[in-house]
């Protein structure tokens, strides 16, 4: 889910309304669902990715990213001694973040200047908006 309308490159206002109930049980709503383009870092290596039907939330605060739905569609997600790992369907491994803390988020998105891409970094660097799981 994404709070940041311009990330999506394709875009499609959602024809009934999705209520997206939150963590303290309050709820807000989903508008739209699209894709966005991301960069993931993994061994000093970047890899474009795509982040397929992904709901477009303005009331979200962060962004939030499922686990879930990663694995539906044939990601591998790794958790282990303070490390977690995404391997995408093709089994690469594409990104790679080390826990800083229990509610690190599992990447951070931010807006790249040079070509206005959401781009996915380890939670140690400066901390824009992020997607978590």
């Amino acid at each position: 889910m994404s709070c940041h309308h311009n990330w999506f490159f394709h875009y499609t206002p959602l024809s009934s309304l999705i209520p997206v109930v939150l963590g303290d049980d309050s709820s807000i709503i989903a508008s739209g669902v699209g894709h966005i383009h991301v960069k993931m870092c993994a061994n000093g290596t970047k890899h474009h990715s795509v982040l397929q039907d992904v709901l477009y939330v303005p009331g979200l605060q962060s962004n939030l990213l499922s686990v879930a739905q990663l694995v539906c569609y044939g990601a591998k997600v790794h958790f282990a001694d303070r490390h977690c790992q995404l391997n995408n369907a093709c089994g690469v491994l594409t990104c790679t973040v080390t826990i800083m803390a229990l509610r690190t988020p599992f990447f951070s998105l931010f807006t790249d200047a040079t070509r206005n891409l959401p781009r996915a970094v380890p939670p140690t660097q400066p901390r824009q908006p992020y997607l978590d799981s």
